[in-house]
């Protein structure tokens, strides 16, 4: 398959990744040099003390990073993210809910990515499934009420 694809959704991270987790892993906040498909996205709060201003920032999702792509390294740099982050410093395991849909230039090529129970990478792609009893024939000529 040629040409580029469209990456859009979000995969949310729960509990957030810390920043002392991303810090030295410019890979997974794409901005290395690598152009990577998807990032993790970070979320930054300022809290103002006296002392001065503490920003706090944390990784909450996996998100496509918005450039052109051939999306052919996805599952590849999903599951370096994954495997990177699906536990904390203390064991505990993240969640990470939603997808990523992928939509080929052609538009004849559509499919989605998440993260599934046991933590793996997946690729789900659809299919259609005739009625059970129906006929191949009974969807080439569509019948106009007779």
């Amino acid at each position: 398959m040629s040409g580029d694809a469209r990456i859009s959704g979000r995969i949310a991270i729960s509990p957030p990744i810390t920043w002392g987790e991303l810090h030295d892993k410019l890979w997974a906040i794409g901005q290395d040099d690598s152009y990577p498909d998807v990032a993790v996205e970070l979320d930054t709060t300022e809290t103002h003390t006296l002392s001065g201003t503490i920003k706090h920032m944390a990784g909450v999702a996996i998100i496509p990073t918005g450039h052109e792509t051939s999306a052919y390294n996805l599952l590849d740099e999903m599951t370096r993210i994954v495997e990177a982050f699906r536990a904390g410093p203390d064991g505990t395991v993240r969640a990470m809910d939603g997808y990523l849909h992928i939509v080929w230039a052609d538009g004849e090529d559509t499919y989605r990515v998440h993260v599934d129970r046991r933590g793996d990478v997946v690729e789900a792609r659809p299919e259609m499934r005739w009625p059970e009893g129906a006929r191949d024939e009974d969807s080439v000529e569509p019948r106009w009420g007779r």
